[in-house]
């Protein structure tokens, strides 16, 4: 990547503090024209010419001569417009497209398999620091495995110490991480299509969209190797944004980025610095109805039902209510479990406390692995009515806090070159922002997460049925078929 001398950097930053490349973004932005692929300019001049002189040799006409002039003379990209608002001396780079599945044969590889399950580790450990530092009485929700895709950006692109806290605090090897996110990444890059006899055509029916960038303050240049790294082995696209020129309006670009990938579930409101020089951010999405037989919503319960909230209230409200073969439901001492299924093989897996129990007393670390690796349910001759709540769960959140107190992470967030892969330049991660919404009701589930790590420089029938109940604060998992923990948390009031 070519890299300009001090006084051509100087004089860069002072170009783009005059012309504010910008304005002319409307709100709908397409992004694709901040890639690499879309990037190239057709080169009029050398086809315009050859044929204007052959219609000049047929057509000889003052009046098209000089409007031919004319139309040469405007021919050149304006600055102003949107293809050219990347604008730079370094090459923007595009994901690689999603890696194929059946390559590795995951189901039979053990490597993979031991991979999954560490990353399963880290969500429990995650979710419960996070549940500890928060409101007792508020719904919360957290996605470990967006907070996982983010940092593994960021191990990736660091060196020393700073690597080796961060690969200790996931609980992964260095080669795991780049072997084998881009197969995570493939597995939650999903669509499921089903036949709609009415349309008579195929329709999206289920939706689960992951998706990694990095923005990068335009002001610097970052090492190609490095992006091509990101683009290749974690499927980062990379964007050009004025974080120092124009603060508000790169604030703006990476909010309507987030707000477009959530489907409009998740509208932060960011204030990353001026002194920004990169941030690296994952995107998650989700969306799935139920999975039933004979009709499109769950059924709720005819009489409304008691739910007990964390600080003692109780409500009354109508319940959701399925009917499945499922199995029997799973019980310990403390605590009783069951789960409901979505369409697309999507699973909200309950942990309801027993009585004499919280769910403070039962929601930790061994309840979430032990929960997530159950694979029988006894199915035989067993069915299980699943009655519970709507709800709506969120979180924003700095994580810094919680890997310096809870994962002993702490070099990368001390000034440091610390992310050689990228930039010679010290800098030091000053946010890692975590934001998420969750909704649960008769139709299905959706849910949205968004992981921020930015860095900054100083300078700137015929069996026995069993009801389930879900009626006091309870925690709770929804995981994919692979048991990867998409989202995790507890409720505590609806």
């Amino acid at each position: 990547m070519y890299q300009m001398n001090e006084k051509d950097l100087i004089d860069k930053i002072n170009e783009l503090e005059v012309k504010d490349n910008f304005d002319n973004i409307n709100t709908q932005i397409d992004y694709t024209k901040y890639t690499k692929k879309e990037r190239k300019q057709f080169h009029f001049r050398k086809v315009l010419i050859p044929i204007i002189c052959c219609l000049l040799l047929l057509l000889i006409i003052p009046f098209l001569l000089i409007r031919d002039g004319e139309d040469n003379q405007t021919e050149e990209p304006d600055p102003n417009q949107n293809s050219d608002v990347v604008k730079n001396d370094g090459l923007l780079y595009q994901a690689a497209p999603k890696a194929d599945l059946s390559s590795l044969n995951l189901k039979d590889n053990t490597e993979y398999q031991e991979f999954t399950q560490k990353i399963q580790l880290f969500s429990a450990r995650l979710t419960i620091a996070i549940y500890k530092k928060s409101n007792i009485s508020d719904n919360l929700c957290i996605s470990p495995i967006s907070v996982y895709m983010a940092l593994a950006m960021t191990t990736a692109s660091s060196n020393g110490d700073a690597k080796t806290e961060l690969l200790n605090a996931i609980g992964v090897t260095e080669e795991e991480v780049v072997n084998f996110t881009k197969y995570l990444y493939a597995h939650l890059k999903q669509e499921k299509y089903t036949y709609d006899y009415e349309l008579k055509e195929q329709v999206l029916s289920s939706i689960l969209d992951l998706n990694n960038s990095i923005w990068i303050n335009q002001s610097i240049s970052l090492k190609d190797p490095g992006l091509q790294n990101l683009a290749n082995n974690f499927n980062a696209d990379s964007y050009y944004v004025p974080f120092t020129s124009d603060n508000e309006k790169a604030n703006e670009l990476l909010e309507k980025y987030i707000e477009d990938k959530t489907r409009g579930l998740i509208k932060p409101k960011l204030e990353l610095e001026k002194s920004t020089l990169f941030a690296l951010v994952n995107t998650l999405y989700l969306k799935d109805f139920w999975d039933l037989e004979d009709s499109e919503e769950l059924k709720f319960t005819k009489n409304e039902c008691e739910f007990t909230c964390s600080n003692g209230q109780i409500i009354k409200k109508k319940f959701m209510m399925g009917e499945y073969v499922r199995g029997n439901i799973y019980e310990t001492e403390t605590y009783k479990h069951f789960y409901i299924c979505t369409s697309g093989g999507y699973t909200l897996k309950f942990i309801v406390p027993k009585d004499g129990y919280s769910v403070n007393d039962v929601y930790n670390v061994d309840t979430i692995l032990e929960v997530n690796n159950i694979k029988d349910y006894n199915y035989m001759r067993h069915f299980t009515k699943v009655i519970f709540p709507s709800f709506e769960a969120s979180c924003s959140v700095d994580l810094i806090n919680v890997f310096k107190e809870e994962f002993s992470v702490n070099t990368i967030f001390s000034e440091g070159k610390h992310m050689t892969e990228l930039t010679e330049q010290t800098l030091f991660i000053s946010h890692i922002i975590h934001q998420t919404k969750l909704k649960v009701d008769e139709k299905g589930v959706e849910g949205a997460a968004v992981t921020i790590v930015s860095a900054s420089t100083e300078s700137v029938e015929d069996g026995e049925w069993h009801e389930f109940y879900v009626d006091r604060a309870f925690g709770y998992l929804l995981t994919d078929r692979y048991g990867n923990i998409l989202f995790s948390g507890v409720v505590n009031e609806i």
